[in-house]
């Protein structure tokens, strides 16, 4: 590569500017922190809970290429499919033990028929996201499903602020 002049070249930045002090920041953490103590006191670690979605992209780009030393531009060429995504739900407690995952097939309006795991449950949106009638089957098929014991032990789950979290419908499935 030295002998031709090229090198590898790998992406320096994405994404976006964070315009909280450091100060504010630091407050922020203390604060959840404090909150999660109290929340978590009296509970066991196999019934507190963590869930997330993340979108898996079926043709993702390298984020490195080859290069001539000193191009300001480096080009790479896809196949098409870089925004094709399924996404991927997954909770696990604080002991360590995970959740059935569940995986959202994006534009597709019916399961495709083929052999799935017993510790994977598949659904389909046309968007591709968790929407309010995805969400109460992950509470029915996964979150209900955490074990015998558990089923009817009170639990803590933990997820973000994502619109279809809040909803009333989603609220009064995971008190039930």
């Amino acid at each position: 590569m030295r002998r031709h002049r090229l090198s590898t070249r790998k992406i320096s930045h994405v994404g976006q500017q964070d315009t909280r002090t450091p100060k504010d920041k630091r407050e922020t953490a203390l604060n959840h922190l404090s909150l999660t103590e109290v929340m978590t006191a009296d509970l066991d670690a196999d019934v507190i809970f963590n869930m997330d979605e993340t979108p898996v992209y079926i043709d993702m780009l390298s984020s490195t290429t080859i290069s001539f030393v000193g191009e300001k531009n480096t080009e790479a060429i896809g196949t098409g499919h870089g925004k094709s995504r399924l996404s991927v739900v997954l909770a696990i407690s604080a002991s360590g033990r995970m959740l059935k995952a569940l995986v959202i097939l994006k534009g597709l309006k019916k399961v495709p028929k083929i052999k799935i795991p017993a510790n994977i449950v598949v659904k389909v949106s046309i968007g591709g996201s968790m929407n309010e009638p995805i969400m109460l089957d992950w509470i029915q098929s996964c979150f209900r499903c955490r074990g015998p014991y558990l089923a009817t032990t009170k639990s803590l789950l933990i997820m973000d602020e994502y619109g279809t979290h809040k909803k009333h419908s989603v609220i009064a499935a995971l008190k039930s």
